[in-house]
């Protein structure tokens, strides 16, 4: 795996560590604050991860395609 793959792999899980962790506080915090909270980082951070990991396979598509066509 290259260096772009691994850091895709290492921000997958950092994201899926972060999810579990927000569920077991979202649950245990239920009050305005952390619906305002969620609503204004939490869910922001969720589009900006998958778009990030999205154009990070793009971008490891492309380096192949690339390494390909150099001798």
């Amino acid at each position: 795996m290259n260096n772009l793959g691994q850091i895709h792999e290492q921000l997958q899980d950092e994201w899926s560590r972060l999810q579990n962790q927000w569920q077991n506080t979202a649950s245990q915090w239920n009050d305005i604050s952390r619906q305002r909270f969620e609503r204004e980082f939490m869910n922001g951070y969720e589009e900006v991860i998958y778009t990030t990991m999205k154009q990070m396979d793009n971008l490891t598509q492309v380096l192949a395609q690339i390494s390909k066509q150099i001798p």
